[in-house]
């Protein structure tokens, strides 16, 4: 990650204004993935996004804790409206389930892929 991009330091992650109108959410493998994060990246993801569409790209590195509240809301509709495309990236299978559920439980309008790959996601989004 490029540190001189424009970036919001949260508790949970860091959200970086990448190229074009891409946004990264990395979050990393010592904090605890939780509904009020989640709430916050997606504020921050907006903050870049401003009235345009984007795609934003979710990387979560290692092993991170997570809350099962997360499967209890559905976090991404108030924010469709800027969002063009979700790429999560997680090697974590727990966490990938957890990933699948999600997006089956609340399913999105706009398109998403979740894979190990990070490559291959960035492809993917770049192509949407």
């Amino acid at each position: 990650m490029t540190h001189s991009r424009p970036h919001i330091d949260l508790a949970m992650a860091r959200v970086v204004h990448s190229t074009g109108d891409l946004v990264e959410v990395r979050i990393g493998p010592l904090v605890r993935i939780d509904p009020a994060g989640t709430r916050e990246a997606l504020q921050a993801c907006r903050t870049f996004l401003g009235a345009r569409k984007g795609p934003i790209l979710f990387v979560v590195e290692g092993d991170p804790a997570w809350d099962p509240a997360l499967l209890q809301v559905d976090h991404f509709t108030e924010f469709g409206e800027t969002i063009e495309a979700v790429g999560v990236v997680v090697t974590n299978k727990v966490l990938a389930l957890a990933a699948n559920t999600y997006f089956s439980l609340f399913p999105p309008d706009f398109p998403i892929r979740i894979d190990h790959d990070e490559v291959a996601v960035r492809a993917w989004l770049a192509a949407t």
